[in-house]
């Protein structure tokens, strides 16, 4: 059988920055090319079935491991079996892999998490484009973060991947609160906390427990005084609190209709005189090194 460039049985285009091509089925054997752009969020997974393999082959590329220092070239490979981490990367130039897949479905479960999920976040810019963007920004924030969190591949894929839609539930909010240009009233505002529980439920559909658990309590506080639980300190996912930290500095920084934007040294200044009551200062001090060496590369 010869499977000409260019020709493909299905094709999804995941994200902006990722498209799938599905070249060759059967029962045991699934051929899928990834294209990948510069600068995108990518994860290698190991298969799902038992006794599934998966070969990743770099056609054309270089590939940044996102928890280490390590890198993939053009004709490296990586072989995962169920139960190996997680390879989580960031192409540091366009680049293309080849897939082969035995004894797993990889095409339809990544299509379903990933495409159906960006579908809605498209849905959601049409409606508020801040929230997207918001998402976007607080990902790039939380790639670095799992860099200084020491996460392995699951636990960074579990958290960036959370920290991408911890704002899905927006959703099902209404234009009315989500662009009001001004406070919401306390029914509006009990109507916006909602959205946490949404986008749990959202994820729940598609990605493991530990990304909905994350997205769904990044907007509680070690005293209490979160929600939608109002849980406390040790009661609170430790990567629900790295997230937090990130979610509430990028709000603080950006300008909105109803308010202008603080400078990074007044964000900083308000989340230290949180630390220990609402914020995990360990969070905000590595926040805090992640900007300044942003700002020292300029």
């Amino acid at each position: 059988m010869i499977i000409r460039k260019g020709e493909h049985i299905k094709k999804s285009i995941l994200t902006e920055d990722a498209i799938i091509y599905k070249k060759y089925e059967s029962d045991f054997l699934e051929i899928n090319i990834y294209t990948m752009k510069k600068g995108g969020n990518f994860y290698f997974v190991p298969p799902e079935t038992p006794g599934g393999i998966k070969v990743y082959f770099i056609i054309s590329g270089q590939l940044k491991n996102t928890t280490s220092d390590d890198h993939l070239y053009t004709h490296d490979s990586i072989i995962l079996q169920p139960g190996d981490d997680y390879y989580i990367f960031t192409p540091e130039v366009d680049s293309l892999a080849y897939v082969s897949t035995y004894g797993d479905q990889a095409y339809e479960r990544t299509k379903k998490r990933f495409a159906l999920t960006d579908i809605t976040m498209e849905s959601i810019e049409k409606k508020d484009h801040y929230t997207n963007q918001h998402c976007l920004k607080v990902l790039e924030l939380a790639r670095e973060m799992a860099r200084h969190m020491k996460l392995n591949g699951k636990e960074s894929y579990a958290f960036i991947t959370a920290a991408r839609y911890h704002d899905l539930g927006k959703i099902s909010i209404s234009d009315e609160i989500l662009n009001k240009p001004g406070p919401l009233t306390e029914d509006q505002y009990n109507k916006m906390k909602n959205h946490v529980l949404e986008s749990s439920r959202l994820l729940s559909e598609n990605f493991e427990e530990e990304v909905c658990l994350i997205a769904e309590q990044h907007h509680e506080r070690l005293n209490g005084s979160g929600y939608p639980y109002g849980l406390k300190a040790k009661e609170i996912h430790e990567h629900a609190k790295a997230l937090a930290v990130l979610d509430t500095f990028h709000a603080m920084t950006t300008d909105r209709v109803y308010k202008k934007g603080k400078t990074t040294e007044e964000a900083f200044l308000e989340l230290y005189a949180m630390a220990d009551t609402h914020y995990e200062r360990k969070y905000i001090e590595m926040l805090e090194l992640i900007i300044f060496n942003r700002n020292h590369l300029k």
